[in-house]
């Protein structure tokens, strides 16, 4: 060997730089038992959805599959919390909700639902919140709202469907819930519901829930 030449010697070392999984994001390093073990446990979770084992639920609807949409408030048990934060946690790369359902919780006039399939899987969750005005969408490319607001009854502040079961009405069903239950007294019309973030993503689903026939709401927290 030349001086000033390096080699190395094969003896099976691990891959000890993480690499990020191309299909559910997550970062692990190749080679290391518990980072395989927790990588394929959570790559399952991303293909069917978190897996639901709670007994106690607070159903708000039941479907003729046996699939349900729950209601998740402030007194949930620790293992409840959990399956919803890690379904947070999923949707990470397309939302902005965090990772702790307990803060979404804690704002007044708001309520969560997720969306359990008939196999026991979390697929999705919507998070509205009970509102009294918002402003109607004249462009979504220039964000444009126009300036006198109108009544609204329902801000959608989050809404995810696991990408599997997109294109399916889960959406739909999540929403239509949500503006069943956020008042005590009325379902909310389709049009007094409005969105707070009008992503490139969230326009095609608002102009289909609302038949192509009515403006976009958009709400402005405080």
């Amino acid at each position: 060997m030349k001086a000033g030449e390096q080699y190395c010697l094969d003896f099976g070392q691990k891959n000890i730089d993480p690499i990020r999984c191309s299909t559910c994001g997550m970062l692990y390093v190749v080679g290391e038992e518990s980072d395989e073990k927790q990588h394929a446990k959570y790559h399952a979770e991303f293909d069917e959805g978190v897996r639901w084992t709670a007994k106690l639920e607070r159903p708000k609807k039941y479907f003729d599959d046996c699939s349900r949409i729950v209601a998740i408030t402030r007194n949930e048990q620790k293992p409840i919390y959990d399956a919803v934060n890690k379904l947070l946690k999923m949707s990470d790369g397309e939302m902005s909700a965090g990772d702790d359902v307990t803060k979404l919780l804690n704002k007044e006039n708001t309520l969560f639902l997720i969306y359990i399939t008939n196999t026991n899987h979390v697929i999705g969750y919507i998070c509205v919140e009970r509102i009294k005005e918002a402003y109607n969408l004249v462009s979504y490319e220039s964000s444009r709202l126009e300036e006198q607001a109108v009544p609204a009854d329902c801000a959608i502040l989050y809404l995810w469907v696991h990408p599997s079961y997109r294109r399916r009405k889960f959406g739909t069903h999540l929403v239509n819930v949500a503006r069943g239950n956020i008042r005590k007294t009325q379902v909310v019309p389709r049009t007094r519901v409005a969105v707070c973030d009008p992503t490139e993503m969230a326009i095609p689903f608002l102009n289909a829930f609302l038949c192509h026939k009515r403006p976009i709401k958009v709400y402005q927290p405080n």
